[in-house]
């Protein structure tokens, strides 16, 4: 018999519970009990799951009674006789739960970061000091001058970066800084990557996404469209639920020394959405190398995921 929460009972609880909250359309939103950090405790109305974004790694996560008893300092079985209808429970203090427990966009975006303002060191493209930036960009790296529009790049001619922006609905959340001489790579501190996607606007009215490692990969994808980038070849659930939450394809672009995650994500998201591999094209390193009508061509060359990525794997 399944275990199921009484939305009504729950409401009631955590109103009457004495503990301050705020609330999105489908979560009650809390201070964490255990990394006391405000608004990274979500509690789903309607389910009843509940996750701490900032601790979820250690486990904090799983059924909305472990979180109030904490919370409010109510003991389990007090809140477990309040809160179902017949008392059937797991042995275990949390209980994992799958994708689009959290339903609402703004669930996992709005209110876990803040949004932030552009640095005053940073300079836009109608800029003469943009003319490095330009120069890097353009001539070195294969972009446009309507993609340093489009993608909204700034310029820090103090660290010689160039600024790439996390954007959701148009506010600003973070940004990634890249050297337009060496390796260097800087995120804004605080800018916790792993929850939000590099150009996720780009989502919005697409029919797939391509999840990509970093910015100029993703540009590079522009003509596909719904091309993102995970800031890196690590890709958290948070990143993989946005995705979720938008498009039923996912097109899987990540550079080729990325087989592991590669797999991880393809078996993740194989059961509930149709899951395609875009392979570099042989004499290129990664798609930041492609022109965009070659990556346009990787993408409607793609292979579905047929439960192995070998073929993504790169010849020696």
């Amino acid at each position: 018999m399944k275990t199921e929460i009484n939305s009504d009972a729950l409401r009631d609880v955590v109103v009457n519970g004495g503990a301050s909250f705020r609330e999105s359309s489908s979560s009650f939103i809390f201070t964490c009990p255990r990394c006391r950090k405000s608004k990274k405790l979500y509690l789903h109305k309607q389910t009843g799951a509940f996750i701490c974004f900032y601790c979820a790694d250690t486990g904090f996560k799983g059924r909305a009674e472990y979180a109030l008893t904490e919370i409010l300092g109510i003991p389990l079985q007090e809140l477990r006789e309040k809160l179902y209808s017949f008392h059937e429970y797991a042995n275990t203090d949390t209980v994992s739960f799958g994708f689009h427990v959290f339903d609402s966009e703004d669930d996992l975006v709005a209110n876990i970061l803040p949004i932030v303002e552009w640095s005053n060191k940073f300079v836009s493209s109608d800029s003469w000091e943009f003319e490095r930036a330009r120069k890097y960009l353009i001539e070195r790296r294969g972009l446009k001058e309507e993609h340093i529009k489009t993608y909204n790049i700034k310029f820090n001619p103090v660290w010689n970066t160039v600024v790439f922006p996390v954007t959701y609905n148009g506010e600003l959340y973070g940004w990634q800084e890249r050297s337009i001489y060496d390796d260097f790579r800087y995120t804004l501190k605080g800018f916790k990557k792993d929850k939000m996607l590099m150009f996720q606007d780009r989502l919005i009215g697409s029919k797939h996404a391509i999840l990509t490692e970093g910015p100029l990969d993703a540009i590079k994808c522009n003509l596909a469209g719904g091309n993102v980038c995970a800031m890196g070849k690590g890709v958290s659930d948070v990143q993989l639920e946005i995705i979720q939450n938008h498009v039923k394809k996912l097109y899987v672009a990540l550079d080729p020394d990325a087989n592991v995650e590669t797999e991880m994500i393809c078996r993740k998201m194989n059961a509930t959405m149709e899951v395609y591999l875009m392979e570099v094209p042989k004499h290129r390193k990664d798609f930041g190398e492609c022109t965009e009508e070659e990556a346009l061509n990787q993408f409607r060359e793609a292979k579905r995921y047929n439960g192995q990525v070998f073929f993504y794997f790169k010849g020696f």
